[in-house]
């Protein structure tokens, strides 16, 4: 089975929590305008975005799997690079920043 792109599961997601809340809030309108049919609208659309949301965490890549996809090699490799600069003068937060940038450019997990 393949795995969904977890960019994409992270759009849904967020655009199915902001749906849910939405629809909260709007059931909570409607409740106290006392009009019932909006209040089993809302639930309901609630309701289908809250399957939506346990669908795209059923399918997304966890964080765990994201991690286990870095080679140990490459990444030995820039822990090298990047002390080698330190020691040559380099300021090591900027640094860290920098390869952190690079990573996301290229669609990597994100850097701690």
């Amino acid at each position: 089975m393949a795995r969904v792109d977890a960019n994409l599961a992270a759009i849904v997601r967020r655009v199915v929590a902001v749906a849910s809340a939405a629809a909260i809030a709007g059931m909570i309108a409607a409740a106290a305008t006392h009009h019932l049919g909006g209040v089993i609208a809302l639930g309901c659309v609630s309701s289908g975005a809250i399957v939506a949301l346990m669908v795209a965490v059923a399918v997304g890549e966890t964080p765990s799997e994201l991690g286990a996809s870095v080679d140990a090699e490459a990444a030995r490799e820039v822990e090298a690079l990047v002390a080698a600069l330190v020691e040559g003068g380099a300021d090591e937060a900027a640094l860290r920043r920098l390869v952190g940038a690079a990573a996301r450019l290229r669609g990597g997990p994100p850097a701690g």
